[in-house]
């Protein structure tokens, strides 16, 4: 090859590059603008009032932090509170288990266990929560990436209450689904 034709082979592959990139930035805008026009068809179709939040939630991914079991003690003076916190479609459901006087709500101080991606069946996410006595709490579950007992003994309207886990352990009445959902749409 001729030094010119080695000039000009270079010139038509940085040509080609160039037609390539503005290609990709053709179709990139193209795409961003039926995005836009297909989030202002949901605005209208089903309302401003609905999607604008669900578009923020979503870009946000604030996690949602739900009461789902609340069990009292055999004595009836202490609430066993389960609290299911969902970061978004990618993370796995978490749960806290919080220790109240009964009635009172929880708080998000300190919980005394940790559950994530925790599992009451193959298909049920979630814990069951079982007095043994008036002061001794199981937290039970099939299966759990991390289970942490944070806080036990935990002193409750002057009262010691030791939390202990419980893995390994079935509920085949559990349905499919985080606990939350099920609430929600129980028959």
């Amino acid at each position: 090859m001729t030094r010119s034709n080695v000039s000009s082979a270079r010139t038509d592959s940085k040509h080609a590059g160039g037609v390539a990139t503005v290609i990709r930035r053709v179709l990139l805008r193209r795409f961003l603008i039926l995005v836009g026009l297909l989030l202002i068809a949901a605005c209208v179709v089903i309302g401003w009032e609905i999607v604008v939040p669900l578009a923020l939630f979503s870009l946000f991914d604030v996690p949602s932090h739900d009461e789902v079991a609340r069990v009292t003690s055999p004595d009836g003076l202490i609430d066993a509170v389960l609290v299911e916190s969902n970061g978004g479609a990618t993370d796995p459901f978490w749960y806290d288990v919080y220790l109240v006087p009964k009635g009172l709500p929880y708080s998000n101080s300190a919980s005394a266990v940790y559950l994530s991606n925790a599992s009451r069946n193959a298909d049920a996410d979630g814990a069951d929560l079982r007095w043994e006595t008036p002061l001794r709490l199981e937290v039970r579950f099939l299966q759990a990436d991390k289970a942490t007992v944070r806080n036990t003994p935990t002193n409750v309207a002057g009262r010691q209450i030791t939390v202990v886990l419980g893995p390994g352990i079935s509920d085949a009445s559990a349905p499919s689904g985080g606990m939350l959902y099920n609430l929600h749409h129980r028959h």
